[in-house]
């Protein structure tokens, strides 16, 4: 079980308290293979942003499981993911803490400036 608290670009620049994001949560089989969890968390942030194009580099995607893996860690290729499945497997509850982040992409910085 993943919690998902996905955050909008404009959330990424104030403290990480004042932060308003979309809560969701994703149940997947713990030998689902990487590609399919990032299709799964591109399915849930497309049900709550609604972005006109949509692509995993876009976001920041972290992890965090309390009393096992209390610091934020980044899931950006398979062994990250691995890790992750690795230390919920040791959580009492089998659950993570799933952050992702929008990141400002180029498109929308030159459109902020008008610039082509």
């Amino acid at each position: 079980m993943f919690n998902l608290s996905i955050f909008p670009v404009s959330e990424g620049l104030k403290d990480i308290k004042k932060q308003k994001g979309h809560n969701s949560y994703l149940k997947l089989s713990s030998n689902a293979v990487f590609n399919t969890w990032k299709a799964q968390l591109l399915v849930k942030i497309d049900e709550k942003m609604k972005p006109d194009q949509i692509l995993y580099e876009d976001y920041d995607v972290s992890f965090m499981i309390p009393c096992v893996s209390p610091l934020p860690l980044n899931v950006t290729e398979e062994d990250d993911y691995l890790l992750l499945c690795e230390r919920t497997q040791k959580a009492k509850d089998l659950q993570a803490t799933v952050y992702i982040q929008e990141k400002a992409r180029a498109v929308k910085v030159n459109a902020l400036f008008d610039v082509d």
